[in-house]
């Protein structure tokens, strides 16, 4: 993840151009005015956002034909987030979300409440990917034999675990009461049975 398959495809490349702004806004700020430094943090911190969620993705799923395409898709959105912020039209369109409103459950909820909850769902859930793909990594490390299937099949519970914790995190941080996830889980219960 760190280091993709060449330099500037992980994620290090791209921190370590963000860490260098981040130093240089601070260090010559004082001596002189600096408008392009200001200008490219947010474009390294997008980088850094895209390259993050690519890597990951392609850790979690490494023979995955869906990755490439979700990978455009990241990256489209991360940059018209990034123009819709440097024009000075987000504000504006966080605004309009904001005041459109949906009564679900007997709870009002707002459009910008369903979309922050779904940002902070993907954030949790590629965190979790990048968790369970890094302890799966370190359970088949140097594994030969017959070892190798018990230790898969372990590192894919684990997996299947994190990612259920993680939806169940996600789903709360959406702002969904658990409460609604165990009615639901006992209607899908009845049904099976």
């Amino acid at each position: 993840i760190w280091y993709g398959e060449r330099i500037f495809d992980g994620v290090f490349f791209p921190t370590l151009a963000l860490l260098i702004g981040l130093l240089a806004r601070w260090g010559l700020k004082e001596l002189l005015p600096i408008s392009l430094v200001k200008l490219a943090i947010p474009i390294l911190a997008s980088l850094v956002l895209i390259r993050v969620s690519v890597q990951v993705l392609h850790t979690a799923f490494p023979s995955s034909s869906l990755v490439r395409r979700l990978e455009r898709t990241v990256s489209w959105v991360v940059w018209a987030g990034l123009v819709l912020w440097l024009t000075g039209a987000l504000p504006l369109l966080v605004g309009e979300l904001g005041q459109v409103h949906w009564r679900i459950g007997g709870v009002d909820v707002s459009l910008l409440e369903l979309i922050q909850g779904l940002l902070s769902a993907v954030v949790v859930l590629l965190l979790v990917l990048w968790f369970s793909a890094a302890i799966e990594a370190r359970l088949l490390k140097d594994v030969i034999g017959s070892d190798i299937s018990a230790r898969k099949m372990a590192a894919n519970g684990l997996r299947a675990l994190l990612l259920g914790v993680g939806m169940l995190v996600a789903l709360s941080a959406a702002g969904i009461p658990m409460s609604a996830l165990s009615v639901m889980g006992g209607a899908i219960g009845v049904g099976v049975g």
